[in-house]
């Protein structure tokens, strides 16, 4: 746990050199994401060789790009011989998402120094997000332990991705496994861990039908950010009236 420190004249800041309590804090809440993420990695890892993408280059994404949608959605096109502008644009949208949730955390991270915040948002997947979320609701949280936590889970996902490239040499068919359906599995595990209130299902219900649409429509590159952006705001106004009128009742009632 972090320690206090009280300089001459000054106010007491806190110390960031994060102790065991913080390595014990963030191995209870990585736990769970870690188990999450071995079989989506390892499926990545398995099947990238199939789309002619090397074992080392998959390893690779896993370390460096960090965002199973985005890595998933570019073996296609790697396959295809797609051009790179084309691949990064493609993943940028996919991953705008992200802004959505350094947006939120921003808050509570204001504090943090600079290059806390850099790290912090580059391994803030959809899982730590929710996490995060979830832990700073309830409590403050030291910048040591946070970073910790985001350390573990992305050494989760590249070491499962190292053993599925190993383990994709012993599979002589991978795609009748089916190995390609476990994101979207984990996504659905999340989606019911998060929504815990009849309005938080109503904008699941809505962006998830927002997405087919788009999909659908034959725009696929926007079926993620756009559905997100207006079940959300839809959820929020909702909300938003719901707390006005119950303030306006008690109003009533005293």
């Amino acid at each position: 746990m972090a320690t206090t420190i009280t300089p001459i004249g000054g106010r007491a800041e806190a110390a960031t050199r994060p102790g065991p309590r913080d390595w014990k804090a963030a191995a209870s809440a990585a736990g769970p994401v870690m188990l999450g993420y071995l079989p989506v990695s390892f499926a990545f890892g398995v099947l990238a060789p199939t789309f002619g993408v090397p074992a080392w280059a998959a390893i690779a994404m896993s370390a460096v790009v960090f965002a199973g949608s985005s890595q998933f959605a570019a073996l296609g096109p790697l396959q295809t011989g797609m051009s790179p502008f084309s691949i990064i644009f493609t993943t940028f949208l996919i991953n705008l998402r992200h802004s959505l949730y350094s947006l939120s955390m921003a808050p509570e991270v204001k504090d943090w120094k600079q290059r806390q915040k850099l790290g912090f948002a580059w391994q803030l997947t959809d899982e730590a997000f929710a996490v995060h979320s979830a832990e700073f609701a309830k409590r403050t949280r030291p910048a040591g332990e946070c970073g910790k936590f985001n350390l573990l889970i992305h050494l989760s996902w590249a070491g499962s991705t190292a053993l599925g490239a190993v383990a994709a040499s012993l599979i002589p068919d991978s795609g009748a496994l089916g190995l390609d359906f476990a994101q979207t599995a984990m996504f659905l595990a999340l989606l019911v861990m998060l929504c815990s209130r009849r309005l938080e299902l109503a904008v699941a219900a809505l962006s998830g039908v927002l997405a087919v649409v788009l999909t659908t429509a034959g725009l696929p590159l926007w079926s993620v950010i756009a559905p997100t952006v207006i079940a959300a705001s839809a959820g929020l106004l909702l909300e938003n009236r719901t707390e006005k009128n119950e303030t306006t009742k008690e109003a009533t009632e005293a």
